[in-house]
């Protein structure tokens, strides 16, 4: 029998040992006593101790993320790890059943993760809600946009406002922003310590419009060749966004090539002049999963327009509280939903994995339903279902 709890002061090291073998073993147990003395842990480590003895552990982090217009609690799961001679025997997969009952006891809808493997997460109810764009070019491609506006300023300071308002008039045409405090801003520049991180801002009549955050790596070893990589680029319009360009493009001297992550419907291929890009490469993004079925259908916001009563089943074998049959009745944009255990007529089925990207917009019940991932009771219902969860425009770009 295994105990799931918080791993107390002294057994931090055990943590960082274990995260050390798990993602860089070639450095060894210097590298994992540097990694503790110099980290800060932003979530809550917990694990599964047998006799007390670490099994597996992980970081929980409690987050906030915007859906369908909602800002619902989140808990995003770090650094899940467990030493080779634990693995196969079951420890990860309990784990992550305390830790979604954990969950759901605080208030947490969703969990979000970065997968190793997406098929493994897959089977403990996680899926993908979001994908991204890579791009990699030469400065010289981005040329065009070297028309002067405004000026660019160097953030020294810890002050992030600034930051902050760009970050959210950026994601108004996403969903899942995250609410970010002054430690996720400091994490997010400080995060890999190798390289210096330096932040821009883009202002015009004194208003900061757009931001950058970057670094610069040597890549090869005779440093005859250096690459620019944007660790996050937001601006507030296609002014902004066009300026951040020239500014990237102004490293023409200094870099041979620059790389950065973007939306699904970032328009850069739509304003090159020579839409010629080295390297163009779909991502698929973070995985997330309800926690708590009844809780996100309660919370979320629907369209104005539809007002229908919807009865329906979900299959959820780890966590058996949202196993069972549902009542959702909406009406002005609210929804009330509740578990039936008398015999009803079932409109739709599906899967805990897959109610996550539906529920979330990154697919639509239609996309869900032609590829069997949603059993609908007829097409009346599936036009309901569309109407009632459309899709949504996503983007994560949050690491854990």
């Amino acid at each position: 029998m295994v105990e799931y709890r918080p791993l107390n002061q002294n057994e931090q090291g055990l943590f960082f040992q274990l995260a050390n073998y798990a993602f860089t073993p070639e450095k060894g147990k210097s590298a994992a006593q540097k990694q503790e003395e110099e980290a800060e842990i932003y979530g809550e480590l917990k694990g599964v101790f047998a006799s007390n003895r670490l099994l597996a552990t992980y970081q929980l982090l409690p987050l906030e993320c915007k859906v369908r217009g909602q800002w619902l609690q989140l808990g995003g799961i770090g650094d899940v790890v467990s030493p080779p001679e634990n693995r196969r025997k079951g420890y990860i997969g309990q784990m992550l059943t305390f830790s979604l009952q954990e969950m759901r006891e605080r208030g947490m809808f969703l969990s979000a993760l970065w997968p190793f493997s997406y098929p493994f997460y897959r089977k403990y109810g996680w899926e993908t809600v979001s994908a991204f764009k890579r791009y990699t070019l030469r400065p010289d491609s981005l040329q065009f946009s070297d028309q002067i506006r405004g000026e660019f300023v160097r953030l020294t300071s810890d002050n992030f406002s600034q930051l902050a308002k760009i970050y959210q008039l950026h994601h108004k045409q996403y969903d899942l922003e995250l609410k970010r405090d002054s430690r996720w801003w400091q994490r997010i520049i400080e995060q890999n310590k190798k390289r210096e991180k330096y932040v821009y801002l883009w202002e015009e009549d004194g208003e900061a419009r757009g931001y950058i955050i970057y670094s610069i790596k040597v890549v090869n070893k005779g440093g005859d060749g250096k690459e620019l990589l944007v660790r996050e680029m937001a601006a507030a319009d296609y002014t902004a966004y066009r300026q951040l360009l020239r500014f990237l493009f102004y490293h023409d001297s200094q870099v041979k090539t620059i790389t950065w992550s973007a939306p699904l419907n970032d328009p850069l291929a739509k304003i090159l002049p020579s839409p010629w890009i080295d390297q163009h490469q779909y991502n698929a993004g973070a995985m997330f999963r309800v926690v708590d079925v009844e809780g996100i259908f309660n919370r979320i916001t629907y369209p104005a327009g539809p007002e229908l009563i919807l009865y329906f089943t979900i299959n959820d074998l780890i966590a058996p509280w949202n196993n069972g049959n549902y009542r959702l009745e909406v009406k002005g944009g609210k929804g009330r939903c509740s578990k039936v255990v008398s015999a009803v007529t079932i409109d739709f089925t599906i899967d805990i994995n897959r109610l996550a990207p539906v529920v979330i917009g990154f697919m639509t019940p239609y996309e869900a339903e032609q590829l069997g991932y949603l059993t609908t009771r007829n097409g009346k219902i599936s036009e309901k279902l569309q109407a009632l969860l459309p899709g949504r425009d996503t983007y994560f770009y949050e690491f854990f």
